[in-house]
Formats: structure tokens, C-alpha cells, sequence
């Protein structure tokens, strides 16, 4: 089972819910969408990472970079618990953290980035 929910908090086995490779934005967002309400009603969300073989930023941008879009940062950190990353995969992490908080609280940064996403995809 991917989900066990209790009163103060939800813990989500991502490995269950998404396999062993947590890579695509659309597991990403299948993920979030189960964060996210929790979150927002200020309870605590445990996220296991245990027997995930490979995690990559689209997934983690989706899953848990979004959040910061109506979530503060602090609340956040304070309330989503990570559970089960290797040294290497917390890195990761806290670059997406630090990457989406700087995007959705900056509208300088937001345009710069938006442009440059555009513009790659023009080229391609």
C-alpha cells in the first residue's frame, strides 16, 4: 500500500505508489497531488523514498518543487518529512527546493526562466 493516513499525518511510500524509478513529471505529479490538500491543512506529510532506485529532478520538481507555488517555504520544510534518500539524493532535493522557492517568490527570476524554457523550445 502507497498511502497510510492518520490523524496528525500521512505517510506516502513513494516506491509503492510510482516503482523503484521516480523519474517522470507525471509520477511527480501523482505524488504531489497526494501532498499537497495535507499540506495545505497544515498537517505533517512523510515522504519514503526507501527502494527508489533512481529519482531525478523532473519527478522531484513535480512532486515537491510545485508545492512552494501557494505553500510557503516554511511551512514546507517544517511539515514534509523525507524519509529513506540517499546522501546523493538529498542534494538533489534541496537544489529543487531551493530552485522552485526562488522561482515562485521572485517574478524576475520566474520570467528569466520561463523565457529560457521557451526559447529552448523554439530551438528544438
Amino acid at each position: 500500500m502507497a498511502l497510510r493516513s492518520e490523524a496528525k499525518h500521512l505517510t506516502i511510500d513513494v516506491a509503492g505508489a510510482v516503482g523503484e524509478f521516480a523519474i517522470t513529471q507525471e509520477d511527480g505529479q501523482q505524488i504531489y497531488d497526494l501532498i499537497h490538500p495535507v499540506l495545505r491543512e497544515g498537517r505533517v506529510v512523510v515522504v519514503d523514498f526507501t527502494g527508489i532506485r533512481v529519482l531525478a529532478s523532473p519527478f522531484l520538481n513535480m512532486a515537491i518543487g510545485q508545492l512552494l507555488e501557494d505553500i510557503p517555504y516554511d511551512r514546507v520544510d517544517r511539515l514534509l518529512v523525507k524519509k529513506g534518500l540517499s546522501q546523493h539524493d538529498t542534494g538533489l532535493l534541496e537544489r529543487v527546493m531551493v530552485n522552485a522557492r526562488e522561482y515562485y517568490e521572485s517574478p524576475d527570476a520566474r520570467r528569466a526562466i520561463d523565457t529560457a524554457i521557451a526559447n529552448a523550445a523554439e530551438e528544438s
